[in-house]
C-alpha cells in the first residue's frame, strides 16, 4: 500500500503539490473557474508568502512548484482548496466536497530537482490521448519503442505554447504572465547566461517531447516519498518518524532520478493516469 502522506512543513522547502477533484470529477469547468483559481494562487502568495515557481490547471486536477520560507503549506493549501470549493459551489450551485480527500505534497530536495518537476508540470496540458502522449504510447516512446513525428512534436509544443492555463508560456517567454510567479531562480538553472535561459527551457521541454521519459523500473521513487537523491529520502523518511515505509535506505537508489521516475512517481500518487 502507499506510505502514508507526510504532514511535513519545512522552512524553505520545495514541493511538488497536486490535488484533483473527488472521483475524478471536474474542479475546473469553465475559463472562468480557472481564472478564478489562478487569482487565488496570488491571493495565497500574498497572504502566506509562498513563492509559485511553476503551476498547471488541468480540468479535473492540478499541479504546482511550491517553496514555503514560513512552513506553511498545509495552512496555505487548506485556504486554497476551501476557498475555490466553496466559490466553485456558490456558482454552479452544487454541494458537497469538491476535492479527493487531503492534498499531497512531495518534498524536493532542491532548486535542481525542481527544475525536472517544472518540466513535467508545464507537459501535463499534452500528456493525454488527444496527443498521442496517454500511458501506453508515453510509455513506448520512453522506451525507444515509438517516436513522435516531426509534426506530432511541433503540434504539442503549439498546444503548449497557446495554453492559458499554466506557467509554461511564462517561462518560454510567449507571454508576460502573472506577475506573482517566481521564473528567475528555476530559468537560472536552464543556462548560465541570463539571455539564454528562455530558450535553454524550451529546448529541454522540446527534448522531453521528441524524447520521452525514461521509464526504467529501479529508477522509480518508492511510493513518492520524496524527490531527491537516496540521503534525501532517508531524511525525509526519519522525519516521517516510522510513517513512511522503510525501503530507500535498504535499496541503493540512482543519485539522480530520472525525468521518467518522477512522472511515474506522480503518477502512482494520482493512482495510475496522472489525469
Amino acid at each position: 500500500g502507499m506510505a502514508r502522506p507526510l504532514r511535513s512543513n519545512r522552512e524553505d522547502g520545495w514541493y511538488h503539490v497536486f490535488h484533483r477533484g473527488l472521483e475524478r470529477r471536474q474542479v475546473f469547468r469553465d475559463d472562468r473557474d480557472r481564472e478564478h483559481f489562478v487569482e487565488l494562487l496570488g491571493e495565497m502568495v500574498t497572504r502566506y508568502r509562498v513563492v509559485i515557481h511553476a503551476y498547471a490547471l488541468m480540468d479535473n486536477h492540478w499541479h504546482g512548484v511550491v517553496q514555503t520560507p514560513e512552513a506553511n503549506l498545509s495552512g496555505a493549501m487548506q485556504w486554497l482548496h476551501f476557498s475555490h470549493a466553496a466559490w466553485f459551489n456558490a456558482r454552479h450551485r452544487r454541494v458537497g466536497p469538491l476535492w479527493q480527500g487531503r492534498f499531497r505534497a512531495v518534498p524536493i530536495e532542491d532548486g535542481g530537482w525542481a527544475y525536472d518537476v517544472s518540466v513535467y508540470v508545464h507537459l501535463n496540458p499534452v500528456s493525454t490521448e488527444a496527443f498521442g502522449l496517454g500511458k501506453p504510447a508515453k510509455r513506448a516512446e520512453g522506451l525507444g519503442l515509438s517516436a513522435p513525428s516531426a509534426e506530432e512534436v511541433s503540434r504539442r509544443l503549439k498546444a503548449l505554447r497557446v495554453y492559458p492555463w499554466s506557467s509554461y508560456r511564462t517561462y518560454g517567454g510567449y507571454a508576460r504572465g502573472v506577475e506573482w510567479l517566481e521564473r528567475s531562480v528555476l530559468l537560472a538553472r536552464a543556462h548560465r547566461d541570463p539571455r539564454r535561459a528562455v530558450a535553454a527551457y524550451r529546448r529541454d521541454v522540446r527534448q522531453r517531447l521528441t524524447h520521452g521519459a525514461d521509464p526504467s523500473r529501479e529508477d522509480r521513487l518508492r511510493d513518492a516519498l520524496a524527490i531527491g537523491s537516496a540521503r534525501f529520502l532517508r531524511e525525509i523518511q526519519a522525519r516521517a518518524a516510522g510513517g513512511g515505509r522503510e525501503t530507500s535506505g535498504k535499496r541503493a537508489l540512482r543519485r539522480r532520478v530520472s525525468f521518467g521516475a518522477i512522472v511515474t512517481a506522480v503518477e502512482q500518487v494520482l493512482g495510475g493516469e496522472a489525469r
